[in-house]
């Protein structure tokens, strides 16, 4: 028990010290120390990509030549011909990548190009996208009120069919506004497209969770709804029905620590961390107030 008379600010102290080989095992970084400063752990293994906290996005679009299109035009128009023949649903559409990510004043910041996404695909496929260019994707992490999370099953004509995914998605040109990219407000459009949700009823958590998954790097940003997931769920699986052709074709209710292994990696790697920071919180909570004088 904490002494009578602590103070406050004193008590979250003296807790937080008891609950500090809980989060040894978060992976997660601070955005206001330089990364190599940083050795967080790594619970799942050595490739487990890092998570790093950051209180905003400050990406600017600018143009630029990629070396790597024009070095491998060629096997870039074979690789992506390839791939049509295996799913014709394929559009070489137009997307945004992103060069020299860094984190500075708890913000991540870099600088947006446009290219194409046979480029992309080929790349990935190379492991020849370059270091400092990276595939980054906004990602909703819907929460119900209950705290589980809701998820989508991708249909078969998607890139990524059968795997189950937030609702997500590269960026554009449309999302750019006077020069910078508007990374929440792609987020919101990708959340309305593929489930029907609109912000009424939804509040976006003010920070963002960055996780550097190799050349992908997903940002994160936890989305709640007033209503549980199951009820949630229900107004997802109603908009599905309306659609002609829906990017997810189920919509799954997942709780905590219930991993599916069709989940990409970095997914699988958010979740760990979210139910581990999740149980830390619960945790410091109870004690907060059981002991508080």
């Amino acid at each position: 028990m904490i002494a009578k008379g602590t103070r406050p600010n004193e008590c979250i102290r003296t807790i937080a010290n008891r609950h500090h080989h809980l989060l040894d095992g978060v992976v997660e970084m601070s955005a206001r120390k330089p990364p190599h400063a940083l050795r967080p752990s790594n619970p799942a293994g050595p490739c487990e990509p890092r998570i790093l906290r950051v209180d905003r996005i400050a990406l600017i679009c600018e143009p630029w030549e990629w070396p790597f299109t024009s070095r491998c035009r060629g096997a870039i128009g074979a690789y992506f011909r390839r791939e049509k023949r295996a799913n014709s649903s394929l559009r070489n559409g137009r997307l945004l990548l992103v060069r020299d990510l860094h984190v500075g004043d708890g913000a991540l910041r870099g600088r947006c190009f446009e290219t194409d996404y046979a480029s992309l695909l080929a790349g990935l496929a190379r492991s020849d996208i370059g270091h400092h260019v990276k595939a980054c994707l906004g990602v909703a992490a819907l929460m119900g009120s209950d705290g589980a999370f809701i998820v989508g099953r991708m249909g078969p004509h998607t890139r990524n069919a059968g795997q189950i995914y937030f609702p997500s998605g590269s960026f554009d040109r449309k999302d750019v506004i006077a020069g910078k990219l508007d990374v929440l407000g792609s987020i919101w459009r990708e959340l309305r497209e593929e489930t029907g949700l609109v912000p009424d009823g939804l509040v976006a958590d003010p920070d963002w969770h960055v996780v550097f998954a190799g050349p992908r790097v997903p940002l994160f940003k936890v989305v709640r709804a007033s209503e549980p997931a199951d009820v949630v769920r229900s107004r997802m699986v109603a908009n599905l029905a309306s659609q002609k052709r829906p990017e997810f074709v189920a919509i799954e209710v997942v709780c905590s620590h219930q991993l599916d292994p069709r989940m990409p990696p970095w997914m699988q790697s958010y979740l760990r961390h979210a139910w581990a920071v999740l149980l830390v919180q619960t945790e410091f909570a109870a004690e907060y107030r059981a002991e508080m004088p």
